[in-house]
């Protein structure tokens, strides 16, 4: 498994922040008698519970998403790939697998470069791989 950069998890600080917003809309909402700010409120505060984590192993990608306690994965493998788009700035590489005009982003350390596209061609020798400037 190569280690990546693409999670998307929200610092404690910033989830007490959202929590705390969704309450103030809550309680404003019922001392104002505008319903709809409970509806966004309650959204905020969902969200704040939101992680999405993206690793590549040896056969594509594993896509983790925790939302509220609640767990789910799904698998894109190289296989269903169409072409993959790299970017390199300094010591990172940020990568799009595209499937099927969907493109998902990863970020590695661009030591890990060649090991990602070697383990892509492996698995999917149709596989485009183009290098964005």
């Amino acid at each position: 498994m190569i280690e990546t950069h693409s999670n998307k998890k929200l610092s404690n600080i910033h989830k007490y922040m959202i929590i705390g917003i969704g309450i103030l809309f809550i309680g404003s909402a019922l001392y104002d008698g505008e319903y709809l700010k409970i509806l966004f409120g309650l959204v905020l505060i969902y969200a704040s519970f939101f992680e999405k984590s993206i690793f590549i192993e040896e056969d594509g990608l594993l896509i983790q998403i925790k939302k509220l306690g609640k767990e789910s994965e799904r698998r894109i493998k190289f296989t269903e790939m169409s072409e993959i788009n790299i970017h390199r700035k300094n010591d990172k590489a940020m990568i799009f697998f595209i499937k099927e005009n969907i493109g998902h982003k990863v970020i590695i350390d661009l030591s890990n470069l060649e090991e990602t596209i070697k383990l892509a061609k492996k698995q999917n020798k149709k596989i485009q791989v183009d290098y964005l400037s």
